[in-house]
């Protein structure tokens, strides 16, 4: 069995719209959602412009376990403040933060979409209080626009005012026909009738690396 190579990273559509999204989002203290299922290419598009721009960006991973406390306790390890002293002195001195920033920044909260409904309150109070100076990029799974409506419909708390903050919903789209061959190419997989068979279903980026690897290095049929 051959060891696969590192992952690269694929500088295609929806790549590039998140970086653009994040530069748009930073420059303008705007807040965007980005929406797109799992392995479509969220976090290492993110992560990728994190890396770019270490002084004006700050990079958040929400995990399932975390309550409102515990991401803001992170968040502000992130920022350097210390000793943490609660959520309300930390979110004070990150608008006083902001507010005298000579420059704008952007935060990134990467799978936003695992939080509860009672904590985007957090979220468009957060917004409220640096929306002059700080953009927002959180991204969600594919269906949490319609899980904040049936919110909405029910009336859970902060929903619809969290919605009110959300300047743009931006989808990221399946992998294109010449996408897929753009990828397989790279890998040296060129035969038209084998990228068909195999690969020409697959809807993200990673189920096609994925894919493409067990083809090459594990020998398994798809």
């Amino acid at each position: 069995m051959k060891v696969p190579p590192p992952r690269r990273k694929f500088e295609l559509h929806n790549f590039n719209l998140i970086q653009q999204s994040c530069e748009m989002s930073r420059q303008h203290a705007r807040f965007f959602a980005l929406i797109g299922t799992p392995g479509i290419g969220k976090t290492v598009g993110l992560k990728h412009y994190a890396a770019l721009n270490p002084d004006s960006t700050r990079y958040i991973w929400v995990r399932e376990s975390m309550t409102t406390k515990k991401f803001l306790w992170e968040l502000a390890r992130i920022y350097g403040y210390s000793p943490y002293k609660g959520n309300n002195e930390f979110l004070t001195w990150l608008a006083r933060y902001q507010a005298l920033s000579k420059h704008k920044e952007l935060l990134i909260i990467d799978e936003g979409g695992r939080f509860k409904f009672r904590q985007y309150s957090f979220i468009h109070e957060l917004r409220d209080l640096t929306m002059d100076n700080m953009g927002i990029i959180m991204s969600a799974p594919k269906y949490f626009i319609d899980k904040l409506q049936r919110w909405s419909n029910r009336s859970k708390e902060g929903i619809p005012e969290f919605q009110r903050r959300l300047d743009m919903v931006i989808p990221l789209e399946d992998l294109t026909m010449d996408e897929i061959k753009a990828v397989c190419a790279d890998y040296g997989i060129k035969d038209i009738k084998t990228i068909k068979s195999k690969f020409l279903h697959t809807q993200t980026i990673g189920d096609l690396v994925k894919g493409i690897e067990e083809h090459l290095f594990f020998g398994k049929n798809l």
